[in-house]
């Protein structure tokens, strides 16, 4: 997405400071996308995502965590207000 946007940019003959511009949105876009796709993975169900949801799928990893810690980090990272500052950073 970020080379992307400033190649058209470039492509259309834009002035370097609009090709920046679109560098910059194709940037702030890929991040909102790439904060979100993180977010899901820990409200979402891997039937709703359609892959495994990453957090729990690392989570499980991890060489030495006993049983319940998953659910545990899970619970504190639900639980704290994280998940609310990702949505407000993604807007």
């Amino acid at each position: 997405m970020i080379g992307g946007t400033k190649s058209v940019a470039t492509l259309a003959g834009c002035d370097e400071k609009l090709q920046k511009d679109a560098f910059e949105y194709g940037r702030h876009i890929g991040l909102a996308f790439q904060v979100v796709d993180d977010m899901l993975d820990y409200v979402a169900t891997s039937e709703i995502l359609g892959k495994p949801a990453v957090a729990y799928k690392l989570l499980t990893w991890a060489s030495n965590l006993s049983d319940g810690d998953v659910e545990k980090a899970l619970k504190i990272v639900i639980g704290s207000r994280g998940l609310e500052q990702t949505k407000e950073l993604a807007k």
